[in-house]
């Protein structure tokens, strides 16, 4: 009903550093509930929605020198609430961080850490995959470099550099490969992270440097049995829902410390993120403590499943996509995330072309890594694992 769905206007000002003149300039909004409307110095930016999922707008042409006016107008109840049903208290408005990001015209824009173990479990392949993209009006050329660096003793080795060139607006990918003898791998119970450096150079001077932390380790599941790094191992987990009881969604970093260290020590090894993704700070965590993480999409029809929404439903087939691929691209590069999920209660499906079909044909393009999870696929059609969340005694 559109006359009880309210909107909230946030506003506020800001300056930006003079060197960003020669920047491209992304505003991201990490969390907002349900929909929202951006717009700088009176000039629609875009539309955002997916409530738990980073949302990126290029705002380069719409800064101007001195104070720049930001409005966000976020709506209560968008087409999207139909698939943010995910059967708990249903709050609006901005509660993850807002902030702006400067980078080169010439950038890399993604990055791809493949980190896998051998057949034998002991040596470790690191592929690092590279988007690079040129904003720039003039061809550019540059030179990518990754340096891994090794936990405990810090000894580092480079691989590259490559040099890629590139004409106005385009991308292109790089990919850097080494192998290494006798890695530490990551588990649960040893999160050894190693540290990822991405270095881009222009005429010999350094101009973008992105840091990671990747952990190697193999997911699979064989004769029935899930496992890692070849082992089998028994998942005691939870539900979690990333909710605050003083700061409801807006979660202070502190409480995820706090959190998940009271879950070890309880001997909870797994969280499943139910029923949508975290911030990077929770995986982060989960990463450096040792947990085993089940990450989970955007997605729950609660109210409507039953009325195939999205279900195979053909009208919500991108909208799911969407939401899928924003998860995966955001997350990929954490150790600890050992599953993907597909949502929860969104009814049913496994029809070639329907919602979950094309969500896991698109995950598995980003990443073909991990398996995948769906609750309520008990045959099971598209999910690896069989989940009962409810069976009886």
């Amino acid at each position: 009903d559109p006359e009880l769905n309210e909107a909230g206007v946030y506003a506020r000002t800001f300056t930006v550093p003079p060197d960003w003149s020669t920047k491209r300039v992304t505003l991201v909004l990490e969390g907002v509930k349900a929909g929202a409307s951006v717009v700088l110095n009176g000039r629609r930016v875009g539309y955002t929605q997916g409530s738990f999922l980073p949302a990126e707008f290029d705002v380069t042409e719409h800064l101007v020198d001195g104070e720049n006016r930001l409005t966000v107008v976020v709506l209560r109840y968008a087409a999207s609430s139909y698939l943010d049903g995910q059967d708990m208290w249903y709050l609006s408005g901005i509660f993850r961080p807002v902030y702006l990001r400067a980078e080169p015209k010439l950038a890399v824009r993604d990055v791809w850490a493949r980190a896998q173990l051998g057949s034998t479990y002991t040596d470790g392949t690191l592929t690092t995959q590279l988007s690079v993209v040129n904003h720039a009006d003039v061809e550019a050329s540059a030179e990518v470099e990754v340096v891994l660096t090794e936990p405990g003793s810090g000894a580092s080795r480079s691989v590259g550099p490559d040099t890629v060139t590139l004409g106005p607006g385009q991308e292109s990918a790089v990919v850097l490969s080494t192998h290494m003898a006798q890695v530490s791998a990551w588990t649960a119970e040893t999160p050894h992270l190693y540290g990822v450096t991405v270095l881009l150079r222009r005429d010999g001077t350094l101009v973008q440097a992105l840091a990671l932390r990747i952990g190697f380790r193999t997911v699979q599941i064989r004769d029935e049995r899930l496992l890692v790094n070849g082992q089998p191992i028994t998942l005691l987990g939870v539900n979690r829902h990333d909710f605050d009881p003083d700061h409801a969604w807006a979660v202070p970093t502190e409480r995820y410390r706090e959190d998940l260290l009271l879950a070890k020590s309880l001997n909870i090894n797994a969280v499943r993120t139910s029923h949508y993704p975290n911030p990077q700070v929770f995986y982060d965590l989960c990463d450096e403590l040792g947990l085993y993480v089940m990450d989970e999409c955007d997605l729950e029809s609660h109210g409507v499943r039953r009325k195939n929404v999205p279900g195979d439903n053909p009208l919500w087939v991108g909208n799911c996509v969407d939401r899928m691929e924003r998860m995966v691209l955001a997350d990929r590069n954490h150790p600890s995330i050992i599953m993907w999920s597909l949502g929860n209660e969104a009814g049913e499906g496994g029809r070639e072309g329907g919602a979950f079909v094309q969500m896991k044909r698109a995950a598995r393009h980003l990443d073909d890594t991990r398996p995948f999870h769906y609750e309520g696929d008990h045959d099971p059609a598209i999910s690896d694992v069989v989940s009962r969340m409810y069976a009886t005694a």
